[in-house]
Formats: C-alpha cells, sequence, structure tokens
C-alpha cells in the first residue's frame, strides 16, 4: 500500500515539473507579439484561420498554454485515477487477508482453549478416579423402637396426671462395605422437631477405624465394632395431653444425622443420614426422610 502511494505521489511530481517545465519553455520560444497594425489585422486573421485549418491538435496545444496545460492535467488527472484504482483494490485485497487472518486466528484460539479445557477435564477425571479408589464407603442403617410404649406409654392422660417425659430411641448402626478403612472423627445424631425435641443436639468426637465389614453405632455408652449393639436416647421431650394425637398422627419427627470420617488420603468427608417412622411396635419400619438435603455422601472442604 505504501509503494503505490510513493509511486503515485512520484507521477504527481513529475507530471507537475514537467507541465511547468514546458509551459516555461513555450513562452520563451513563443513571445506575445504586439497588436497588428488596423489595415494589416485583417490579413493577418485570414492567415492565422487559414494556419490553424491545417495544424493538428498538438500543434495547436503546444501553441496555446491553456489547451497545453489541461492536456497535462488530463493526463495526470488520468494516471491518478488509475492510482486511486490500484489503491483501492489493494487495500480491499488487505482488508480480506485481514479477516481472514483474523478467522484463522480466532478458530486456533478456540481450539487451543478447547484442548486446554479437555486436558483440564481429564486431569479432574483422572484425580477422581484415583481418590474413589481410596474411598471408603459408609451406609447408615437403623432399626427401633422409636418409642417404648412400656417405659413411656402413648396413653390418654387422666385427670389431673402430669405431662409424661418421653424418650425417642433408636438403634443407628453405620458400616463400611468398602474396601478402604475409614477413620470416624465425629457423630451426630438427633430429632428433628422444634415441637417435640427437647435438649440432646451435641456432638460426639470420636476415633474409630472401620475396616471393610466393622460397624459403628452413635450415641452408645460405649463405641462397639460388633454385630449387635442396645437402642440409645436420640432425643426426649415431654408429652402433654395437646401434643399427644400429634405425636401419634403420621409425619412423625424424623432422626437425622451426620457422620464425619476420614479417606486413607487424609481427606475428610461427611455422610448425612435422615429416616421417618412409619409404623408402631412390632410392625415398627423407617423410610428415608429429606432426600438429598440430609442424605448425602461428600468431601468437607474445610
Amino acid at each position: 500500500m505504501a509503494k503505490i502511494i510513493l509511486q503515485a505521489t512520484a507521477i504527481a511530481v513529475v507530471v507537475f515539473v514537467l507541465a511547468a517545465t514546458s509551459l516555461t519553455l513555450w513562452r520563451s520560444f513563443h513571445p506575445t507579439n504586439p497588436p497588428n497594425e488596423a489595415h494589416g489585422s485583417q490579413s493577418s486573421e485570414t492567415k492565422d484561420n487559414h494556419g490553424k485549418e491545417d495544424k493538428g491538435l498538438l500543434d495547436r496545444t503546444t501553441e496555446n498554454p491553456v489547451a497545453f496545460f489541461t492536456l497535462w492535467l488530463t493526463l495526470f488527472t488520468g494516471r491518478m485515477a488509475l492510482s486511486t484504482k490500484d489503491l483501492r483494490d489493494f487495500a480491499e485485497e488487505q482488508a480480506r487477508d485481514m479477516k481472514e487472518s483474523i478467522a484463522v486466528n480466532r478458530i486456533a484460539a478456540n481450539s487451543a482453549r478447547d484442548a486446554a479445557n479437555a486436558a483440564n477435564a481429564s486431569t479432574r477425571i483422572a484425580a477422581k478416579q484415583f481418590e474413589a479408589g481410596f474411598k471408603p464407603w459408609l451406609l447408615a442403617k437403623i432399626s427401633g423402637p422409636y418409642i417404648d410404649e412400656s417405659r413411656y406409654p402413648l396413653t390418654i392422660f387422666k385427670d389431673g396426671e402430669p405431662n409424661r417425659w418421653t424418650a425417642i430411641e433408636a438403634t443407628i448402626e453405620i458400616g463400611n462395605f468398602g474396601e478402604m478403612p475409614a477413620t470416624i472423627v465425629k457423630s451426630h445424631v438427633d430429632v428433628l422437631s422444634k415441637t417435640y425435641h427437647v435438649g440432646s443436639n451435641y456432638d460426639e468426637n470420636v476415633f474409630e477405624i472401620l475396616g471393610k465389614g466393622d460397624k459403628f453405632f452413635p450415641r452408645q455408652d460405649r463405641q462397639i465394632k460388633g454385630a449387635h449393639a442396645e437402642p440409645a436416647e436420640i432425643g426426649s421431650f415431654f408429652l402433654t395431653p395437646e401434643n399427644r394425637q400429634t405425636f401419634k398422627a403420621p409425619h412423625r419427627p424424623p432422626i437425622v444425622g451426620r457422620i464425619e470420617y476420614l479417606d486413607p488420603l487424609g481427606k475428610r468427608r461427611e455422610i448425612g443420614f435422615a429416616f421417618e417412622p412409619n409404623s408402631w411396635g412390632t410392625s415398627l419400619t423407617f423410610s428415608r426422610w429429606g432426600g438429598e438435603q440430609y442424605n448425602y455422601d461428600r468431601e468437607i472442604n474445610e
């Protein structure tokens, strides 16, 4: 582009210099004639007209300074037009090349970004697979009685009978069914109810290593890694004539808990669980409650 501009400028300068030089030379060799005498003017005019008819365009142009300059100006303008067209064509070609270059660079950048994202994703997947190979797999189970009516009756209150202290009991079993050991460092089990629950909301700091097939029972007087444990008190409340009927209705307060443990790599994890009683007495069963909000197994970021 710069070459074309310099070329057009050089041509303009040359044309201008030639035109000025030619005009100067012409004036040097063709001085202005004084006016003719009156009696000879007609003869001269006749002679000039006769000469003009015999002279060509070039001769006429060189004798007339205005026509001479106009001729050179026309040539110069034409050459400038050609140079301008070349300049425009070059600019358009350069613009196309620039667009193509930008498109190629964009494709390359997108490809590099996709490759980097794919590499990062592969690295994360490989890390997760590596960690999964060292992850213990813990499972929470629960059994009744929930409320032992032989000790905490739910019968109708007699006149003047005081409120009854009632305990919710259950056996919570945490078993390791994976290949890797788990080190339990904290447990928390509670009854989720603002209406009935009284106290008992606390964490137990423990240190129990569960190998494959081992079991852990929260809320026991002693930690047992055996096959059986007695029910433990999970929560307690005062049973009153007002809340008795509501308590016996469906959707009784669920038992919720969470267990923190370490995997062999030292990563801290937590499982959560929640169970709701479905019936009473000998036919007592439990079902999971609360969805993913209370039932999970996830890593803890401290």
